[in-house]
């Protein structure tokens, strides 16, 4: 059986710190699940190896980032901002 892999990045510029992590979920045909942490700097994170041909649906998830200074994640409130 031949296997391969897929991969994910992120780059987020601005108010978000590089040094978040973002979550994505990966839902593939064959009933495999799972999570990435994905960093925001536009390094590569791989996922699980799959045999070749095996469809995945990946998103991201909705919660605030991941910070190392900030483990709760951090976000501003909205609002004007200086």
């Amino acid at each position: 059986m031949t296997l391969g892999t897929f991969s994910v990045t992120k780059v987020v510029t601005g108010l978000e710190s590089v040094d978040n992590e973002f979550a994505f979920s990966y839902t593939c045909d064959n009933n495999v699940k799972g999570t990435l942490k994905v960093k925001a700097d536009g390094s590569v994170t791989s996922g699980p190896e799959l045999p070749v041909g095996t469809k995945c649906t990946i998103e991201e998830d909705d919660s605030p980032p991941r910070s190392r200074a900030h483990p709760g994640g951090a976000r501003l409130p909205d609002g004007d901002h200086q």
